[in-house]
């Protein structure tokens, strides 16, 4: 069995994890050396933080991706990737590709809907989120700011987090002390929900197939989405990791493949480089941008649409090779 740090001993396997052990602060075990020797002995290292990488993390797999030391990051985190790819050519770092990171939100009912859309686009915006984070919080003052919580729009905003200095409270705490969202603090929409109609009956911790079979319907029923990542750029800091890292999730590929005209908000380079350098296509150069093309004109217009097409294929395109990729990595 595991002990309570993740590590098993038969087959030298570590995982680290937010869970390693439930009654002490796992960022103490981060800190300690006796990490590194685990590392250094294991035959496996696994990091398995799909959101919410701690910044102590991400200066460990950094020094580890300097020394070629092998390790596997499960993540939403792709952007990662690049980084390391550019800084250390030669780093010994496994990542999960589009698919294996996502591919429990991607099933045959998604290509039915996306293939055979069933009546209009009622709603001009949609924006959900269903936990505290800065960045989103951020999102929710853009929002209120430019009256954007109306009836033209499908907006849904819940909070399933309490107040724990071991949990959301770090990451306000880490993004203040890195200069990043310094408007932000925890308190300001502490109390703050807005659930729209449509979105009543579903609990985002419950059911995971209604929870995305509603969500596709709301991709479909708008024509403009706010993509405001899981895991966002520490943008003002210092160290180079931090302004590099963010999630390439559903948050970003149900907005592409089901035609939605999106914005990213807050700004996030790593997500827009990514996207670029993937070949897709941008629609706004700022916020005012977005704001005064916000209407159904704009969406209907040929070059949008012909946008759009050309985002949604390539974005099938690349969800099919990555999934091709990864069947062939376990034939071989």
């Amino acid at each position: 069995m595991f002990d309570n740090k993740g590590y098993f001993e038969k087959t030298k396997t570590l995982i680290i994890d937010n869970h390693f052990n439930p009654k002490n602060t796992t960022l103490d075990f981060f800190k300690s050396d006796n990490l590194h020797n685990i590392i250094e002995r294991a035959n496996v290292t696994i990091f398995n933080f799909q959101e919410n990488i701690p910044r102590e993390i991400l200066f460990i797999i950094e020094d580890l991706a300097k020394l070629n030391i092998k390790f596997y990051i499960l993540t939403f985190s792709l952007t990662l990737k690049n980084y390391f790819d550019k800084k250390y050519p030669n780093h010994q770092v496994e990542f999960p590709n589009l698919y294996t990171a996502n591919n429990y939100h991607y099933t045959t009912t998604n290509f039915e809907l996306i293939l055979n859309p069933v009546g209009g686009r009622k709603y001009d915006l949609m924006y959900f989120h269903a936990s505290r984070k800065p960045f989103r919080d951020k999102t929710t003052k853009f929002l209120i700011d430019n009256n954007l919580i109306n009836d033209n729009n499908i907006i849904s905003i819940r909070y399933n987090t309490d107040l724990d200095d071991n949990g959301t409270m770090l990451f306000y705490k880490e993004y203040h002390e890195e200069n990043t969202f310094l408007d932000i603090h925890y308190d300001t929409f502490r109390d703050y929900i807005n659930i729209h109609p449509s979105q009543e009956d579903v609990l985002p911790w419950g059911d995971q197939r209604y929870q995305d079979y509603k969500l596709y319907q709301s991709h479909l029923n708008s024509k403009f989405n706010i993509i405001t990542e899981a895991c966002y750029p520490f943008s003002q800091s210092e160290h180079e990791i931090l302004r590099n890292i963010s999630s390439v999730s559903k948050r970003t590929i149900f907005p592409i493949l089901f035609k939605n005209v999106f914005h990213i908000y807050p700004e996030n380079k790593p997500l827009k480089n990514w996207l670029l350098e993937n070949k897709f296509k941008l629609f706004f150069e700022n916020d005012e941008d977005f704001l005064n093309n916000l209407n159904s004109e704009f969406y209907n217009r040929t070059d949008i649409q012909e946008k759009l097409e050309y985002n949604a294929k390539l974005m099938r395109k690349f969800f099919i090779q990555s999934a091709y990729d990864t069947i062939n990595s376990l034939e071989n």
